[in-house]
This record gives structure tokens, sequence and C-alpha cells, in this order.
């Protein structure tokens, strides 16, 4: 290669997530020393490519970020993509969110409405453009067995759901996507049990996202397994 196209080098760290040696996921770094804000194509590119490797990526000190820039780092990422949330605009979204926007009104960052805000309760007299709104939680209907109260109350919960930030339907997924955490609930960790009677349980403190590797599992399947999905389709209702 030659030296003339090689890029400078990032002017931030990447440090890997520590891991036990009981944990075998291979995903996940910490983003050190940059600002989102102020970010230039070089250190844009190398994180693109962190995210390529470690497949999430935390960026903390971000506390200041603009949302018009939140959503332009993920233009810089994969220019070529059209200009529109996965989902697409926010009256499509509403219309044909399914499961996902039952119960739920889906509202777009004035100026930036590809940024969708998330969240649960009263969100200040301003929240960048919004003004005044109480966010309702997100709807649980969906689930085949209900949590009874009491678990709940004894701080027993479950995921909400699994999914990846695409419908899967008239458009291809998207290659990047963000989420920004401006505040996190307080209160005790929690207990995440399996909907799968399978017994299996966590602890983990409230409010969290969890995340897995789609291409690790692939790897720990077996090959008849691996030629089944490798050619196989799936059609979504309706």
């Amino acid at each position: 290669m030659s030296p003339s196209i090689l890029l400078p080098d990032a002017t931030f760290d990447i440090i890997e997530l520590p891991k036990s040696t009981k944990e075998k996921y291979n995903l996940g770094a910490n983003i050190a020393g940059l600002d989102l804000n102020n970010i230039s194509d070089t250190d844009v590119q190398h994180l693109k490519d962190a995210v390529w490797t470690h497949k999430v990526v935390i960026v903390k000190g971000q506390k200041d970020l603009d949302p018009k820039k939140q959503w332009e780092l993920v233009t810089r990422f994969d220019p070529e993509a059209p200009q529109v949330h996965s989902h697409g605009d926010v009256k499509t979204f509403q219309n044909k969110g399914g499961m996902l926007s039952k119960s739920r009104e889906v509202v777009g960052i004035p100026g930036a409405e590809n940024v969708r805000l998330i969240g649960k309760g009263c969100q200040g007299e301003n929240h960048y453009g919004i003004k005044n709104m109480t966010v309702r939680g997100l709807s649980n209907d969906f689930h085949a067995k209900d949590l009874p109260a009491e678990q709940f109350e004894a701080g027993n919960t479950r995921f909400q759901r699994w999914h990846i930030d695409a419908p899967l339907y008239a458009r291809e997924p998207a290659w990047f996507t963000t989420l920004r955490c401006v505040k996190q609930p307080r209160g005790e960790d929690v207990t995440i049990n399996w909907d799968d009677d399978s017994g299996y349980s966590m602890k983990s403190r409230p409010g969290l996202t969890a995340f897995f590797s789609t291409s690790q599992l692939y790897s720990m399947l077996s090959e008849d397994e691996q030629r089944m999905v490798d050619h196989s389709w799936v059609e979504y209702w309706p």
C-alpha cells in the first residue's frame, strides 16, 4: 500500500471491554478522547473501522452533543445510503411501525427528525426543541405472558424485545445506527429473566440496552445449521 493513501493516526483511543474468563462475547469497545461535535474526516474513518471491528463502540463524555451532529455522523459513516431513518420518516413509522409503534408516540428532534426520542416520563420544558412532553413507556402487550405485578415489584423484569434497527421490508437495513443516552433511570439493580423457561437470569442496572453479535452466533452453528441459514429466506407479515 502506498504511504500516500495511509490515514493519519486516530486522535482517540480504543479500549476493548474487559471480560472475565467466563464471558465469551467478542464485541464491544470504549472510545476515549473524542468530541463527536467536532470530528474530522480522518477520525470518522477510524471510528467507522472500530465499529466494523468491535460491532458496538461506546463513546462517553458526549453530554453536549448536538442532535444534528449525531445524525450527521451516521451519514458520514455511510454517505451513499438514503438520507432517512431506517424505518422511514416519522409519519411512515407511525402508520406502519407495527408493534414497535403500538401505544407509543414517535417524535423526531426538531431540525434533526431522523433522531428519535425514546424514553419514559416528563422530558422537561424544552428537550432539544420538544416542549413539555411526557413520553409513554414502551408496550409489552405483545408478550405471550404478562409478568406478574408482585414479581415486577420485587425487581424482576425481562427483555422488552430483541430487534435490529431496520424494518426488514421496503428498504435495506442500515450499516450503522447510534443511540445516545441522555439520562439513565436510577434505582436498585434489576433481575432480568429469560422468557424461554430456561431459568436463566442476570443482574443489571435498570434501563440498559443489551447487544449481541449475530456473526458470533452464526459461527457457533453447526455446518448443517449454517447451510440452512445460508439458503433460507424470511417473509414478514403482512
